[in-house]
C-alpha cells in the first residue's frame, strides 16, 4: 500500500510530468522530465519507474541515487532535481529505510521549489523514525515559512509533538517549537486545550523568554495564561520569580481561573455541536470548585449524546473524556461509587472505533485509589501492551506496582518497578509515585532529587509537591500518599534540593476559589 509519504512524492513528479501522465492509473516518473537529448537520464528514470511499479522501493531508490551522480543530472533543472530527491525520500520511506529517507528529504528541502509538502514529508519521516528533535525543528520551520501547511497536522498530532517537546533536553529547541506554533498556528478546535495544553506551551515560551533576558515579552506572554494549574506550577519554580517580582498578581491562580471560564463561556454558544466545548467549560467550573454546576452541565451533554449520536460532531473522540469529567465532578462531591460507575462506562466507550485505553487506565487508577487493588490489577491486565504509548506503559506499570504492593505480592511489584526503570523520561514521575506507594522513601527521595535537578523535569516535580485543599471524603490511598509526600519533603536532602530551585506552597480554599455565584446571579 502506498503511504502518504510516497503519494506526496509521486504528486510532485506528476506535476512536472504534465497532463499526459496524469491519465495513468499507476503514477510514474516522467520519461520526458530529463532533457530529450539525454538518453542516459531517460533510461535511468525508466529503470526507477519499473522498480516502483513492482514495489521494489529500495531498488528504485538505488537507481535514482545512481542517477544523481550523472553530470546530466547536475545540469538538469532545479525543479527536476528537487522532485527526484523528493521521490527518493518517498521510496526510502516506503521501504522504511529512515536514514536514506532523511538524507533525501534534507536534500529536497534545500531547493527553492521546496514547499509545505516537503516539510510535511520531513515531519512524517521524523515521526516514523523516532527523531523527535528533527520533527520539532521541522514543525517550527513549516510554521514560520508555510503556516497553512500546518493544517495537515490535526490538533491531536500537534498535541503529541508537544508531549515530546516537554521531554526535550534541548530547551532552546523546545522553546523554538512552541514559539513558532503560538505565533503562527491556529487550532482547528477552539477548545483544543485538552489535547494540546496551549497554556503549557506558553509556560515553555515564557521560560525561554526569561532565559533570553526578554522579561517584558515574558510578562506579556504570561498574561495570556489562564490555566490555574500552570500558574501554580510556575509560582513554585524559581525560574519564574522575575514575573512575581514585576507583578505579584501575574501568577495568581484564582483570577486566572475566572478568566479561563469567561473566555470559554464567550465561545461556548457558537459551538453547540462540540463536546470539546462542554469538556472545556466543565473543566473550568471544576477549577473553580463549582462541582454541582459542572456535573449538571456534563450530565446534560451525555444525555443528549445518548439520545442523538449525531448531536456532537466530535463524539467519536470526546465522549469517553466527557464521561471521565462526570467522574471527576462526582468525586469532587464525595460521590465515589457513582464516580467509579462513570469511569466504568467511559472505559467501555470506544475512542475513534478502538478500545478506549485512556479511560481503561483511568478506571484502574480510580480502583487503586479506592483500595480495590485486585480490580485495578485485572483492569490493567485487560490492556494490550502493543496499544500503549510510553507514557501509558508507565502509568500501567505504576498501577501494577502499587496495587501488587498493597496486596503483598512483592514479586509482581518488583518486576513492575524493574520495567518502570527501563522506560525513559515518561516514567520518572510514575516511578517516584510507585516508590512512595511501596513506602520506599529513600528510593522516592533519590528520584525526586534527580527530577528537581533536571531542567526538563523540575517544573513537573515541583508541581506535584504543592499542597492543595483536600476533597470531601478523600480516598484512602490519596491520604496515604499525601502523608508520605509530606514526610519526603521534610527530609533534609529533599528540602535542600527543593530550596535550591523552588518552593512548596500550601493553598487554602480561599486562595484558589472565589465565592460561588448565587442561584440568582447565575440566572442573570
Amino acid at each position: 500500500m502506498r503511504t502518504v509519504l510516497h503519494a506526496a512524492a509521486f504528486a510532485a513528479i506528476l506535476a512536472l510530468a504534465g497532463p499526459a501522465l496524469a491519465r495513468d492509473t499507476q503514477p510514474r516518473l516522467p520519461a520526458s522530465a530529463a532533457s530529450p537529448v539525454d538518453e542516459d537520464l531517460r533510461l535511468a528514470y525508466q529503470d526507477a519507474n519499473d522498480h516502483i511499479e513492482r514495489g521494489e522501493y529500495l531498488q528504485a531508490y538505488g537507481a535514482l541515487e545512481a542517477l544523481t551522480g550523472k553530470p546530466a543530472f547536475q545540469s538538469a533543472t532545479s525543479a527536476l532535481r528537487h522532485a527526484t530527491w523528493f521521490l527518493m525520500a518517498g521510496t526510502a520511506g516506503e521501504a522504511r529505510d529512515w536514514p536514506k529517507a532523511r538524507a533525501a528529504i534534507e536534500k529536497a528541502v534545500a531547493f527553492p521549489e521546496a514547499d509545505a509538502t516537503d516539510w510535511q514529508v520531513r515531519i512524517q519521516i521524523a515521526r516514523s523514525s523516532g527523531d523527535t528533535a528533527d520533527g520539532l525543528r521541522s514543525i517550527a520551520v513549516m510554521a514560520r515559512r508555510f503556516p497553512k501547511g500546518l493544517t495537515a497536522l490535526s490538533d491531536e498530532d500537534i498535541g503529541r509533538w508537544f508531549d515530546r517537546a516537554k521531554l526535550e533536553t534541548d530547551q532552546d529547541l523546545a522553546f523554538d517549537f512552541v514559539d513558532a506554533l503560538l505565533t503562527h498556528w491556529t487550532p482547528a478546535d477552539p477548545f483544543v486545550d485538552p489535547f494540546v495544553e496551549l497554556d503549557g506551551m506558553r509556560q515553555i515560551q515564557v521560560e525561554g523568554l526569561l532565559r533570553q533576558g526578554r522579561t517584558a515579552q515574558a510578562i506579556a506572554a504570561t498574561r495570556k495564561i489562564s490555566d490555574p494549574d500552570v500558574l501554580i506550577a510556575m509560582r513554585a519554580d524559581k525560574r519564574f520569580d522575575p514575573l512575581s517580582a514585576a507583578d505579584p498578581a501575574l501568577l495568581d491562580p484564582k483570577p486566572a481561573a475566572l478568566r479561563q471560564l469567561a473566555g470559554i463561556e464567550a465561545l461556548y454558544p457558537a459551538h453547540p455541536d462540540l463536546l470539546s466545548a462542554v469538556d472545556a467549560r466543565t473543566s473550568a467550573l471544576l477549577d473553580l470548585n463549582r462541582s454541582e454546576e459542572a456535573l449538571a452541565l456534563v450530565e446534560a451533554a451525555i444525555a443528549r449524546a445518548q439520545k442523538d449520536p449525531r448531536a456532537f460532531k466530535d463524539i467519536d473522540s470526546r465522549l469517553g473524556w466527557t464521561i471521565n469529567l462526570k467522574n471527576v465532578a462526582l468525586g469532587s462531591l464525595g460521590r465515589d461509587e457513582e464516580a467509579l460507575e462513570a469511569l466504568e462506562t467511559a472505559a467501555r466507550v470506544p475512542e475513534k472505533g478502538k478500545a478506549n485505553i485512556n479511560q481503561t487506565l483511568n478506571l484502574a487508577g480510580q480502583q487503586m485509589r479506592m483500595g480495590r487493588f485486585k480490580a485495578a490489577l485485572a483492569t490493567v491486565a485487560s490492556v494490550r501492551d502493543d496499544r500503549l504509548s510510553p507514557y501509558g506503559r508507565a502509568v500501567d506499570l505504576r498501577i501494577t506496582a502499587c496495587s501488587a504492593t498493597q496486596l503483598g505480592d512483592l514479586a509482581t511489584a518488583d518486576e513492575a518497578l524493574r520495567q518502570l526503570r527501563g522506560v525513559k523520561l515518561e516514567a520518572k514521575r510514575q516511578l517516584e509515585d510507585a516508590l512512595l506507594c511501596r513506602g520506599d522513601l529513600d528510593g522516592a527521595a533519590a528520584m525526586l532529587i534527580e527530577r528537581l535537578q533536571s531542567p526538563v523535569q523540575r517544573n513537573l516535580a515541583l508541581a506535584g509537591l504543592q499542597v492543595a485543599p483536600l476533597r470531601p471524603s478523600p480516598l484512602p490511598l490519596d491520604v496515604t500518599l499525601r502523608q508520605r509526600i509530606a514526610e519526603l519533603c521534610a527530609r533534609p536532602d529533599v528540602r535542600a534540593a527543593i530550596d535550591a530551585v523552588g518552593r512548596v506552597i500550601s493553598y487554602s480554599p480561599e486562595d484558589l476559589w472565589p465565592p460561588k455565584p448565587s442561584a440568582a446571579g447565575k440566572a442573570r
